[in-house]
């Protein structure tokens, strides 16, 4: 069943090759069974996404958001993160939880995780597989969640499971299955630790924790195969508060990532040429994990309900800026000023980047709108400007000034904007005429 899974969703299922010294063979057959584990869930993301539907497969494909919602009012299931869309005979809307929906595909991945339990020596893990093995067929995801965050940090990890909102497009709401294996660094870990906990005390954070795990990743299926840089998980705020909140870093993607991005920075900002690849991976990371840190920060109950399709896009803006802004106040303690005045043009070339690559709307497309509108913004503010398809800072104070502005914005549009507020500024920042110069 695995290869014939491996053969017809191989669209939806990316390995990456890690060396596996300093693991030991229990380690190693209990990974090669989380690889198996992750393989089984690429044929539930196939019958989800669909780029030609906004909504891709959660709803009827005719359907409008204010049908949806109407509808929610008699059955709120309906709006629930983890139900398929559907009409009845009769042409009501109703709601078919994902367990059941997705019942004899679940059935499997459920099954090898009770099998890489069996064979795990760390039993903190062994009753996080043997949970979320469990919520994979009951829907009841927050027990094995609270474990998973609250467990110390394992040498082998995997995340399965329905996660992100992305390729609902329609409303932001439902979630698309994903799954991701790897390996822990556990000296990158505790670097990348030290940033975040520097990042949060300079925000004066006093939320729930944020942990980070350097990971080593050995295969993404499902929605994780479009190959992310990192991730921020759980995606519900009242699980944040709860229990916190872990940062993955997936090291051999974002390596890949960054090198294919390395030609785009070098080609908008003229100063990187001089500087050796090692130390921009580095200034790429510190963006990174800012984009990262931020998303806890920035989240409140009902900002995703008032934003409905434009969240998505307007909280990773959010991120983008916040984490930029905030990182200055790290200047001299983790980052230097150079560093720092790098995460501009770093943030830009992820975006001339996935410019140059994306040919259709995919889920890549919210990462590069985001892009577009702050290149925009900040434009528009004077405090970047582009010369022979060159970016260039107008100067460093007034860049902090512009981000500060644009903070505040974004921080009113979060906790206060309506829908159409926020598509009202989209629409005004989303133009990618002066940032296909960049791209050129």
């Amino acid at each position: 069943m695995i290869e014939r899974i491996q053969n017809e969703q191989s669209q939806f299922i990316k390995r990456l090759d890690i060396a596996l010294e300093g693991i030991n063979p229990e380690e190693r057959e209990l990974s090669a069974k989380l690889i198996e584990a992750a393989i089984t869930i690429a044929p539930i993301y196939a019958l989800q996404q669909n780029d030609n539907y906004l909504g891709a497969n959660f709803y009827p494909p005719d359907i409008a958001p204010e049908e949806i919602e109407e509808a929610s009012k008699k059955d709120p299931t309906i709006l629930s993160e983890y139900t398929v869309v559907k009409r009845d005979s009769g042409g009501a809307l109703t709601a078919v939880p994902y367990h059941q929906e997705y019942r004899d595909l679940l059935t499997p991945a459920s099954e090898r995780l009770i099998q890489a339990a069996q064979a795990c020596p760390d039993e903190d893990f062994k009753k996080y597989l043997n949970l979320r093995a469990q919520s994979l067929l009951d829907g009841d995801y927050e027990k094995s969640e609270k474990l998973w965050l609250s467990n110390p940090e394992p040498t082998i990890d995997i995340v399965i499971g329905p996660y992100d909102r992305y390729i609902d497009r329609l409303l932001s709401r439902k979630f698309a299955y994903l799954a991701w294996t790897g390996v822990i660094d556990r000296e990158e870990t505790t670097k990348s630790q030290r940033f975040v906990n520097a990042f949060v005390e300079a925000h004066n954070w006093q939320g729930s924790p944020i942990k980070v795990r350097a990971d080593r990743t050995r295969i993404f299926t499902g929605l994780a195969s479009i190959g992310w840089s990192a991730n921020n998980l759980p995606c519900q705020q009242d699980w944040r508060e709860k229990y916190g909140s872990k940062i993955t870093i997936f090291l051999p993607s974002f390596h890949e990532r960054f090198a294919q991005r390395l030609q785009a920075l070098r080609s908008i900002w003229l100063a990187s040429r001089e500087a050796s690849p090692d130390y921009l991976e580095g200034i790429s990371r510190i963006e990174l994990l800012a984009h990262e840190s931020s998303h806890p920060l920035i989240r409140r109950a009902g900002d995703q309900q008032r934003l409905k399709r434009h969240y998505s896009t307007i909280s990773e803006l959010y991120c983008d800026t916040l984490g930029i802004y905030v990182s200055k106040e790290l200047i001299a303690k983790e980052i230097s000023q150079q560093d720092w005045e790098l995460l501009i043009p770093t943030s830009c070339a992820w975006g001339v980047a996935w410019y140059r690559e994306i040919q259709a709307p995919s889920v890549l497309s919210t990462y590069l709108s985001t892009k577009i509108i702050g290149f925009n913004y900040l434009l528009e503010k004077n405090a970047i400007s582009v010369h022979n398809g060159t970016l260039r800072v107008t100067s460093p104070d007034r860049l902090d000034e512009s981000l500060g502005e644009f903070t505040q914005e974004l921080e009113v549009l979060v906790s206060e904007g309506t829908e159409e507020e926020a598509g009202k500024f989209i629409a005004r920042y989303d133009n990618p005429r002066q940032f296909a110069q960049l791209a050129a």
